[in-house]
């Protein structure tokens, strides 16, 4: 059994488009405990920690960041 770190959470896109990202609560909350105050910062840091474990396509890093950090800010 997965723990929750482990588990794939859909991100949605901004075309609306979903795809499924491999530790996005942790993610999250790693960045949210590095209380980053600039919104850039914030974007890299998300795009960064998701790259590391997932596969994002380098035309589509745009709209991952906008995801991310859109999910960032429902927190």
């Amino acid at each position: 059994m997965k723990n929750n770190s482990e588990e794939i959470r859909k991100l949605t896109l901004p075309n609306g488009s979903q795809v499924g990202i491999l530790n996005l609560e942790s993610i999250l909350s790693e960045v949210a405990g590095l209380k980053l105050a600039d919104d850039a910062a914030i974007r890299k840091a998300l795009l960064d920690r998701v790259k590391a474990s997932n596969y994002v396509a380098s035309g589509a890093e745009a709209d991952y960041s906008a995801a991310l950090f859109n999910e960032y800010r429902k927190r």
